[in-house]
């Protein structure tokens, strides 16, 4: 299990759901942590990559798959992040904002409005 290198949402703070429109891919710096992984992949064997339809999941492995001759990879949106509702695009302090004058404690299993 590999999460994807450094977004361009990441770098400003904002919910990089799933949505295409905030599909933004590798900032520089994850670009450059995407290289950084060659190395430490290259020490296994895979028979097969399964990877999310988002760009900065792709631009991440990328990289790797670029060393290997025939690389089996699918895609697959099941493997997609949860919908964050409303708040995609938005930065992620108001999720937290919104948690906290809601009384949701467990933030990792509601379902944003």
């Amino acid at each position: 299990m590999l999460r994807h290198a450094r977004s361009v949402g990441n770098e400003m703070e904002i919910i990089d759901s799933s949505d295409s429109k905030f599909d933004l891919g590798l900032s520089e710096k994850g670009k450059e942590q995407a290289k950084e992984l060659v190395p430490g992949l290259s020490k296994y064997k895979f028979d097969i990559f399964i990877v999310s339809p988002l760009k900065r999941t792709i631009e991440t492995i990328t990289p790797f798959l670029e060393t290997l001759s025939k690389p089996e990879v699918i895609t697959d949106r099941l493997t997609l992040e949860r919908d964050a509702g409303e708040f995609i695009g938005k930065p992620k302090v108001e999720i937290k904002e919104y948690c906290e004058k809601n009384n949701i404690v467990d933030r990792v299993s509601f379902k944003p409005p």
